[in-house]
């Protein structure tokens, strides 16, 4: 196993991903398992999530055909709504698209990273307030072990329009932008790039598997947060060493910088150990060292 005095430079942001979590039993899963859940849209922190405006003109919308397979009860609501009718209202146009973009959503998968891994309010919002961490992927190996679409997501002053063709069993939602890449401008801080999966909208939801793995290679590092616990230190460098001690892995440690308003990452070596508050017990140097000599 090699000594762990390297550091590794994460300024340049199109190499690396970056993955906010909280350390819980779900960011251990990733650790061991060397897998990514793919949520559905309305699992994400984001309201307006995959979300689209249904018009009812004949303007056309290029950017995307979304195929979708019609079940019954979506069926039953079409008949209601184009019965003759180009501009359906009330009640039975607010039931035809509620449940028209269930069945969208129901069945994509969204797994989000970002390219900055110093921003204050990803830290508080999706590392439990500084206490949990943010794993750290070599975007490379990371895009080429992952069967997804992905790009960066794209933030706009509007939500995306759309219209629905029905053909047969199969209905057409054509938009006027990639409504699942898309997300109004109020969240562009947090320079999102994600994974969309798709999944077969003709078998039940309960069949579907939402993990997808990813090679080995492709996790680099953790960053840990201002104020991750004390007593949670060896639990995490354990996991990480032992499953990954036949390659250099690197530990970072965050901390504010009120003066610039970001958080500075500090590596955590052998060598150099910084820590702004005090740790009780043992120190976190001591702790990475037996882990290693138990190891080796």
């Amino acid at each position: 196993m090699k000594e762990y005095t390297e550091t590794l430079s994460l300024k340049n942001n199109t190499k690396w991903l970056f993955k906010y979590a909280p350390f819980n039993l779900n960011t251990i899963k990733i650790l061991l398992n060397n897998e990514l859940w793919f949520g559905k849209p309305d699992m994400q922190n984001d309201p307006n999530e995959a979300e689209f405006i249904l018009t009812y003109n004949d303007k056309d919308y290029n950017c995307l055909d979304f195929k979708i397979k019609i079940q019954e009860n979506l069926n039953n609501l079409i008949k209601n709504t184009d019965s003759g009718r180009k501009n359906p209202t009330g009640f039975e146009r607010k039931e035809f698209e509620e449940e028209l973009k269930k069945v969208v959503r129901d069945y994509l998968g969204i797994c989000s990273m970002s390219t900055v891994c110093d921003d204050i309010q990803m830290w508080a919002h999706y590392a439990d307030n500084n206490e949990g961490i943010c794993l750290v992927f070599d975007k490379k190996n990371l895009i080429n072990s992952i069967r997804a679409y992905k790009d960066k997501v794209t933030y706009s002053p509007t939500i995306a329009k759309a219209k629905f063709v029905k053909e047969g069993n199969t209905g057409h939602l054509i938009t006027d932008k990639e409504f699942y890449m898309d997300k109004l401008k109020n969240w562009k801080d947090e320079s999102e790039y994600r994974f969309i999966r798709r999944y077969n909208d003709r078998i039940p939801q309960n069949s579907i598997n939402r993990l997808e793995s990813f090679r080995e290679k492709a996790i680099v590092g953790i960053i840990l947060g201002e104020r991750f616990k004390h007593e949670n230190f060896k639990t995490i460098i354990n996991l990480a060493l032992l499953k990954n001690f036949q390659k250099t892995f690197y530990f970072w440690r965050s901390a504010k910088n009120l003066n610039k308003n970001t958080m500075d990452i500090i590596p955590i070596t052998d060598k150099y150990v910084n820590f702004h508050t005090p740790l009780k017990g043992y120190e976190f140097e001591h702790i990475l060292y037996e882990t290693k000599r138990q190891i080796i």
